[in-house]
């Protein structure tokens, strides 16, 4: 099984704009589906990472974990499996490939927003949600061009502008973008707390890429400009890094790049 270890470790400091507080994760995993000829297998994960470096984990004994324990994830490939992707999730996506770039955007955090923007789908993150149990329940979202929302932490400096689904008129639920100090978010949210996919368009060129389960964080990858993994920050473990990893080419595959 994917565990962590409810011990912890200071982790390398990271990106002060990205950076966020600590949590445990609890989730269950699923099988996602694949598109593509080629995948990631369990052997290939460790030599994806740059130079062979370890991942950083907060695990020191394997045995003890808190939460729920999650499902190990295998990287066989599922064609028999369909994602059912809700309709509003769809609208959503559609909604923001109409307007691709962002006002106060710039530079390289729009390009390479633009260019995930106009190639993700709806599918990309019903695949993510499938990893740390279910979607969203949708009976009370609603699409809404704007609102106010404290993001990507909770507490009323963190007060902007969201735009997505919400729910209650104030309360992120299912996916929504926002800017953040320059840097472009699009994320999945759930009652208000990070639940799926987050991917962040820095400045900087650099691709952020979580993935949380109820507010907790899984993983983290970061990828270069070139779409490299970054050895610096390395990758972060929280019990669902093979996960991110073995699902990763979805998420390059909006940015044009195909695992190899």
């Amino acid at each position: 099984m994917l565990m962590r270890s409810a011990s912890s470790l200071d982790e390398p400091r990271l990106d002060p704009h990205l950076e966020e507080p600590r949590v445990q994760p609890k989730a269950s995993q699923k099988h996602g589906r694949r598109t593509g000829s080629s995948r990631l297998t369990n052997s290939a994960i460790k030599s994806t990472l740059p130079g062979n470096v370890s991942a950083v984990s907060s695990s020191k004994d394997p045995t003890s974990v808190t939460g729920k324990d999650l499902v190990p994830l295998s990287t066989t490939d599922r064609p028999d499996l369909e994602v059912a992707t809700p309709v509003l999730v769809k609208r959503t996506v559609s909604k923001f490939k109409s307007k691709p770039n962002i006002p106060g955007l710039q530079g390289a955090a729009q390009r390479k927003y633009s260019l995930f923007c106009n190639n993700r789908t709806g599918d990309l993150y019903s695949v993510f949600w499938s990893l740390v149990g279910e979607a969203p329940a949708m009976e009370d979202a609603e699409f809404i061009s704007g609102f106010t929302a404290c993001a990507p932490f909770p507490g009323k400096n963190n007060a902007r502008t969201v735009s997505g689904m919400g729910k209650d008129g104030s309360v992120m639920h299912g996916v929504v973008r926002y800017v953040y100090k320059g840097n472009m978010i699009e994320e999945c949210r759930k009652d208000g707390r990070e639940h799926g996919l987050r991917v962040v368009c820095t400045q900087m060129g650099d691709i952020w890429i979580r993935l949380f389960s109820d507010g907790q964080r899984l993983a983290q990858i970061v990828l270069s400009s070139d779409y490299k993994i970054s050895s610096s920050p390395k990758p972060i473990d929280e019990g669902g890094l093979e996960a991110l990893l073995s699902h990763l080419h979805l998420i390059l595959e909006c940015f044009g790049v195909q695992d190899e």
